[in-house]
This record gives structure tokens, C-alpha cells and sequence, in this order.
């Protein structure tokens, strides 16, 4: 859309360069008309001054009236075509239709010259060869044309320069257009870049989660196994640990009948310590198994919330490519 923007501004210039170039031709052409007006008619007014002395005055009057107004006329063509070359207007088919308006009003003029003198002038043709009457009419006809050659001037400029100021009006649309356009891209590409880094860093995050997703799931399959096992030595433990409690009591309840018949055979001090150490082995085994008891409840309590880790860490990692999802619809 850019390059078509400058496409366009470029193939107006080129216009306004080829309509330049027409007025540049036309005013030349305008200016021979006038600069070749005062001067037949100030030889045509001396060269009739020796003949009518009685009309002299009359005559110089009409010469000097004519002569001021085509050089008002000339500069009023000059101030318009300076104007105009300012405006720079860009349109080929004005150029064309100004062309064609310029060859018919010449061939217009032309035919108004031969009805209005009953003679055929030409421009730039010497009023030579004609009577003192006739050059006068032959001047003012001059004259009538260059007037409305002026006025049909006047109206181009005119139109030229609604022309120029319609075409300024579009490339400053245009222009508008192209800065909002340009904004617009700009705005687009920043979004762009911004969802590229957001995409690309979350991509990084699920590569990361991911990783720890599996480590995770390893580590939770060795932890099972390892409860596995040691749900095994607990029940191994702890039937040990009731058979030790069964002997415990055996051994309290025969000790409790041994103190309660003193009378009877004593047990000999060998067996006594025997049955002691017996007692306090029990004892240690049994501390011992409540410790372990105790870390099995602990590991149990981990594997819990590792396990509840890791299920949160699945679900965010659904929500991730889930966002990730909407993410590549809207782009």
C-alpha cells in the first residue's frame, strides 16, 4: 500500500511537470500576441499621422488605450501563471483538455477576426497595404480577440487552480491516509514482536515444566517402589515386633508369678539375666520399630504432597497449552 502511495505522488509530479510545461508554452505564446500588439500600432499611428493631422489626437487616445490594457492584461497573465506555477496542479487530462481548448480557441478567434472585419487576419499578420479605416478596425479586432483570449486564459487559470487545490485536498487525504496506515503497521508489529517474545518464553517455561513433569514422574515412580519396600519391612517389623511383644508379656507374666510364690524354687540368677536382657532387647526392639514406624508416617506425608505437586504441575501445564492454543488462533 506504501509503495502504491508513492507510485501515485510520483506520477503526479510527473504531471505537474508536463502541465508546467504547457503554461510555460502558452504564456510565451500569449506574451508574442501582446508584445507584437503596441508596436504595429504605434507604426500604424505615425505612419497615418502625415495624411489626417485632424485625427491624431483621436487616434494616439485609442493607441495609448489599447496599448495600457494589453499591458494590464499582460500582467494580470503574468501574476496568474506565477500563481499557478506555485499550485503545481497534477493531472494529465488537463494538460490534454487545455490543448485541445487552446486549438479550438485559436481556430475561434481566427473566424471571429474574418466575420467581424470581413477581412482574413492572421495572427501576427502586418496591417500593411491597408487604408487608414481599415488598420483601425483591423487593431481593434486585434484587440477584441486578445481580450478573449485573455478571458478564456483567465477561466483556465481558474480552473486550474480549483483543479490544483482539489488535487492538493486528495494528496493531503492521501497522505493522512498513508500516516494512519503507517501507525497502524507500526502498532501491528509491535503487538507482533510482543507475542513472539511472550511465545517464545512461555514455550521455554513448558520446555522446563516439562523436564520437571518427567523428573517428577521418575522420581514418584522410585518413591512408590521405595514404599513399596518398605511397607514390606514395616509388616515384616511389626510381626516381629508383636511376636516380641507376646514373648514380653510371657516373660512379665511368669516374672509377676515368680515374685508372687517366693517360697518356692528360685530361678537361677543366670536365667534371671538371661530373661533380663531377653527384656531389654524387646524393649529396644520395639523403641526401634516406633522410630521407623514413625519415618514410614513422615514418608508417607512426603509422598502425599509430592504427588499432589505433581498433579498441580500437570494441570499448569494443560492451562499452558491450552493459552498457548489461544494464543496461535488469534495470530
Amino acid at each position: 500500500m506504501k509503495e502504491a502511495y508513492v507510485t501515485r505522488q510520483e506520477d503526479l509530479l510527473r504531471q505537474n511537470e508536463a502541465v508546467d510545461k504547457k503554461l510555460t508554452e502558452l504564456e510565451n505564446r500569449r506574451r508574442q500576441h501582446l508584445a507584437t500588439l503596441p508596436a504595429e500600432a504605434s507604426s500604424t499611428f505615425f505612419d497615418a499621422s502625415g495624411e489626417e493631422d485632424s485625427n491624431q489626437d483621436q487616434h494616439h487616445d485609442e493607441s495609448a488605450e489599447s496599448y495600457d490594457g494589453s499591458d494590464m492584461s499582460r500582467i494580470s497573465l503574468k501574476d496568474h501563471s506565477e500563481s499557478l506555477s506555485e499550485r503545481k496542479p497534477h493531472l494529465k487530462r488537463i494538460s490534454r483538455r487545455m490543448e485541445s481548448r487552446s486549438a479550438k480557441e485559436e481556430k475561434n478567434a481566427d473566424q471571429k477576426r474574418s466575420i467581424n472585419n470581413n477581412v482574413d487576419v492572421e495572427p501576427g499578420a502586418p496591417a500593411q497595404g491597408l487604408g487608414f479605416e481599415a488598420t483601425i478596425r483591423y487593431q481593434k479586432a486585434r484587440l477584441r480577440v486578445l481580450k478573449d483570449d485573455l478571458d478564456a486564459t483567465n477561466t483556465k487559470v481558474e480552473e486550474l487552480r480549483t483543479s490544483n487545490d482539489t488535487l492538493k485536498s486528495q494528496i493531503e487525504e492521501l497522505s493522512n491516509e498513508n500516516a494512519v496506515t503507517n501507525k497502524k503497521h507500526h502498532h501491528t508489529l509491535q503487538l507482533l514482536t510482543k507475542q513472539k517474545e511472550l511465545t517464545s518464553a512461555l514455550e521455554k517455561q513448558q520446555s522446563i515444566l516439562e523436564a520437571q513433569l518427567v523428573a517428577g514422574r521418575a522420581r514418584i515412580e522410585e518413591l512408590e517402589h521405595a514404599q513399596k519396600q518398605f511397607a514390606l519391612q514395616t509388616r515384616s517389623k511389626e510381626v516381629r515386633l508383636n511376636r516380641a511383644l507376646e514373648e514380653l508379656e510371657k516373660v512379665k507374666s511368669q516374672l509377676q508369678q515368680e515374685r508372687q510364690t517366693p517360697s518356692e524354687a528360685t530361678v537361677p540368677k543366670s536365667e534371671y539375666d538371661k530373661l533380663v536382657k531377653e527384656c531389654r532387647n524387646l524393649d529396644k526392639q520395639k523403641s526401634e520399630l516406633l522410630v521407623v514406624f514413625k519415618k514410614q508416617m513422615k514418608l508417607i506425608d512426603l509422598l502425599k504432597r509430592q504427588r499432589i505437586h505433581m498433579e498441580a504441575a500437570k494441570m499448569l501445564s494443560f492451562s499452558e497449552e491450552e493459552f498457548s492454543r489461544i494464543l496461535e488462533s488469534e495470530m
